[in-house]
C-alpha cells in the first residue's frame, strides 16, 4: 500500500494558479500545512486576485476563502486592498443573509411544533446545521424543507399559514413528504418512509 505523507499538500497540476490557491483555501479546517501551501503558491505564481474573488463568489465559498486568507497574515499586504474589501463585504452579506434565514426558519419550526407538524431541513439547510462550523461559510441559493404530512392530508389552514411564513424567505422550497430535487424526477429511488422513520 502506498504511504501517504500527511505533512504536505500533494501538488495540484494542470490548473491555473488561482484555482490551485482556491483548492487550498476552501476548507473548514485550515491547518499549518495549508497555510504553508498558500504562501508557496503566492510566492511562486502570479495570482490574479480579481479572478480568485470571482471564482469564489461563483462557487459560493467567498466567506470561507476570506476567513482563511485572513489567517495568512504574511501575504495579506500583497493582496489588492479593493479585493480584500470585496471579500469582507461579501462575508458580511453572507452573515446577514444567514441570520435572516435562520430567524425565518425558526418561525417555521415554531409554527410546526405548535401544530404538531414534522418538518425536515435538507440539502444546504441541513449542511449548515450538521457540517459547517459556521453556517455563513457558504451562501446557499435556497432553503429546502420537507413537511412530513402528505399534501392531501394537510389542512388548508395549515397550508395557508405555512405559505405565508415561507413567503418571507427568499428562495424557499417546501415540499410534502419527499423533495423533488433529491429524487431527480424519479431517477433516484429514495425511501422517504425510512428517512422519516429514522429521523431524530
Amino acid at each position: 500500500m502506498q504511504h501517504i505523507n500527511h505533512k504536505s499538500v500533494p501538488p495540484i497540476i494542470n490548473i491555473r494558479p488561482e484555482e490551485k490557491l482556491l483548492f487550498t483555501l476552501a476548507r473548514q479546517h485550515f491547518q499549518d500545512v495549508h497555510h504553508k501551501a498558500v504562501i508557496d503558491i503566492c510566492s511562486s505564481e502570479k495570482i490574479r486576485w480579481e479572478n480568485v474573488y470571482l471564482i469564489a463568489v461563483r462557487h459560493q465559498v467567498a466567506p470561507l476563502i476570506y476567513v482563511n486568507l485572513m489567517k495568512c497574515t504574511c501575504i495579506i499586504n500583497t493582496i489588492p486592498s479593493d479585493i480584500m474589501k470585496k471579500f469582507q463585504l461579501y462575508c458580511a452579506r453572507s452573515i446577514r443573509i444567514y441570520t435572516y434565514r435562520e430567524e425565518k426558519i425558526q418561525e417555521i419550526l415554531s409554527y410546526s411544533k405548535r401544530n404538531a407538524i414534522d418538518v425536515m431541513m435538507i440539502k444546504g439547510s441541513a449542511l449548515a446545521v450538521l457540517v459547517y462550523d459556521h453556517p455563513w461559510y457558504t451562501t446557499p441559493n435556497d432553503v429546502d424543507l420537507i413537511i412530513k404530512h402528505r399534501k392531501e392530508n394537510t389542512t388548508e389552514p395549515n397550508k395557508k399559514e405555512m405559505r405565508s411564513i415561507i413567503r418571507g424567505i427568499l428562495h424557499c422550497e417546501c415540499d410534502y413528504f419527499a423533495h423533488a430535487d433529491t429524487l431527480v424526477r424519479g431517477v433516484l429511488e429514495i425511501d422517504f418512509r425510512k428517512i422519516w422513520h429514522d429521523a431524530v
